[in-house]
């Protein structure tokens, strides 16, 4: 799908809401948290963050950084990240297609993003053309094969795992990426991808997951690091320009 700077203005302003309601709250805040607490790690200063939704990578970020600058195409996200951090973030009010960096940043995040952007490509061909020669993307997505996606479908609750959820359509996504779809997406961008891994295993719904201990939620982050990235709930990959 091609991108239209109009239509894709409408989507954001139309979901923003969903990012400070059910999609950031409970498991899934606790599932975005935990994959932010992973890959911070490897970020190196400056940061920017390419879609902020409500902070919660930013929170993470920032425990490890003085300052990041955020990029997004809501002002009423943007409101909340700027009240939340204050003189910590740097905040700017554009999409990514149509944003000019002053700053020559050394990581750019991408934490779920690409599944809700109407032309992935032309984003990250877009950041691959302003960013410096040997920095590193990082993304996260929603992994379409993961364990509890496929639960779903031996129950007969999806028919097939590339099937957007209803969350998912609800909070604007479009697509949900395989380990071998992400791979072809960014690698057609230019990156060489340099770590990917799976992260946090989600066996069950949402609110079964809710009732787990939170030694058990951290078990089953512990264990997705020892097991195929395909059973995981999300993808991460590293990827250089």
């Amino acid at each position: 799908m091609a991108y239209d700077k109009n239509a894709e203005q409408e989507r954001v302003e139309k979901f923003a809401s969903t990012y400070t309601e059910e999609y950031s709250q409970g498991i899934e805040r606790n599932m975005h948290q935990i994959a932010a607490e992973h890959f911070v790690t490897f970020l190196k200063a400056p940061v920017l963050e390419v879609g902020c939704g409500s902070g919660t990578s930013t929170e993470v970020i920032l425990k490890h950084f003085k300052h990041v600058d955020v990029l997004d195409g809501s002002p009423e996200l943007l409101k909340i990240v700027a009240d939340k951090f204050g003189s910590r973030v740097t905040c700017y009010d554009s999409l990514v297609e149509d944003f000019t960096p002053t700053v020559a940043y050394q990581s750019v995040v991408l934490a779920s993003v690409l599944q809700i952007l109407a032309d992935p490509g032309h984003a990250l061909n877009t950041i691959y053309s302003w960013l410096p020669d040997e920095s590193v993307l990082y993304v996260t997505v929603p992994n379409a094969t993961s364990l509890h996606r496929r639960l779903g479908q031996a129950m007969g609750m999806i028919d097939h795992l590339n099937r957007v959820s209803d969350l998912g359509g609800q909070v604007g996504h479009y697509r949900v990426y395989d380990l071998q779809s992400l791979r072809i997406e960014v690698e057609s961008a230019g990156f060489t991808i340099v770590n990917e891994q799976g992260i946090f295993l989600k066996p069950f719904s949402n609110d079964l997951m809710e009732r787990l201990p939170a030694n058990v939620v951290d078990g089953l982050y512990k264990l997705s690091l020892t097991l195929p990235a395909e059973y995981s709930t999300m993808l991460f990959m590293a990827c250089r320009k």
